[in-house]
């Protein structure tokens, strides 16, 4: 229901947060639910911001 009513609208800019950050699959959200509703937000916008609230971000080269 609420992908559906994003849908209904457009964007300039999007921010949204991720709950993880990983090396091979990029930003990742821990409710499949809310995953969904980001990837619609982002497409219905001209821009996109990602921010992770976590206090400490690790990456990890995995080559």
């Amino acid at each position: 229901m609420v992908v559906t009513q994003i849908r209904a609208f457009r964007a300039h800019h999007t921010v949204l947060t991720i709950g993880a950050l990983d090396a091979v699959n990029g930003a990742m959200d821990y409710s499949l639910e809310e995953a969904q509703i980001a990837s619609t937000m982002i497409e219905r916008s001209q821009s996109s911001a990602r921010i992770c609230p976590c206090p400490r971000t690790t990456l990890h080269d995995c080559r």
